[in-house]
């Protein structure tokens, strides 16, 4: 695979980043942290769990129980129809697409009676 030696940002060549970047690839993706990718994810099941957004396990699925944005989203939002968890359903489809090539999306949601949150990767 070769390497890109000049990137397009906003139309315009940008040759000089190539030369500092010393061979690095450009895009975050293509970064390789070392790790595989059942450890990666849980690593971010941890890092979730440190920053106490809610109890966060995962098993076929990822659930949330006690989330933090349901929480905020139940005391400032009007009568929800549909899963409201946007930002940590942002986050994990970032996550999980760079990861594992996978996308996530939301079953359930505490803002809407359920249990817990819980999100599916398909």
């Amino acid at each position: 695979m070769e390497r890109q030696t000049s990137i397009r940002v906003d139309g315009q060549k940008w040759e000089k980043l190539a030369e500092e970047s010393q061979g690095l690839p450009f895009h975050p993706y293509e970064y390789d942290a070392g790790m595989e990718e059942d450890k990666a994810v849980k690593r971010i099941v941890d890092f979730l769990n440190h920053c106490k957004v809610g109890k966060v396990t995962m098993d076929e699925t990822i659930k949330i129980k006690n989330n933090c944005e349901t929480r905020w989203t139940a005391l400032y939002m009007v009568k929800r129809e549909q899963p409201s968890c946007f930002f940590t359903t942002g986050f994990l489809n970032g996550f999980f697409s760079a990861v594992k090539n996978q996308h996530i999306r939301e079953r359930k949601c505490a803002a809407l009676g359920d249990p817990y949150c819980e999100w599916e990767s398909r």
